[in-house]
């Protein structure tokens, strides 16, 4: 999911309903995921990276075309909740599938620290 004929704010703000319309379906293992994006739309990050999804995992990029997500040299971010766990679990990966590193934060009710860590590896991998 993410649309290449939107800004990346207007991303966010689709992104908010697509975890919106899973709640009804999921709504414990969508819950985290929803008030996250939720989060991030009313951020800095809305404004200048966009999102991705396969469900389950949030995939932050610099790059808002597909392809150019993929290339290996191009630094993303997946995020997912595990909600037993009550934490976020993030794999910054440059280029798609080519994790790089690894880390858990806390699911709270300001991500803060994480969108941070997220928007730094994304912003500076890429320069």
């Amino acid at each position: 999911m993410g649309r290449a004929d939107l800004e990346p704010e207007q991303q966010w703000e689709t992104m908010v309903g697509f975890y919106q319309d899973f709640m009804d379906s999921w709504p414990v293992a969508m819950k985290c995921m929803q008030e996250l994006v939720t989060e991030i739309q009313l951020t800095e990050i809305s404004k200048t990276l966009y999102p991705s999804t396969s469900l389950t995992s949030l995939g932050i990029s610099a790059f808002n075309d597909y392809g150019d997500r993929r290339q290996r040299h191009n630094p993303m971010a997946y995020v997912k909740c595990d909600k037993l766990a009550e934490n976020f679990h993030v794999s910054f990966q440059m280029g798609q599938g080519n994790t790089v590193k690894e880390a858990d934060f806390p699911v709270l009710e300001d991500n803060k620290k994480m969108l941070d860590e997220i928007n730094k590896w994304v912003i500076q991998a890429k320069s």
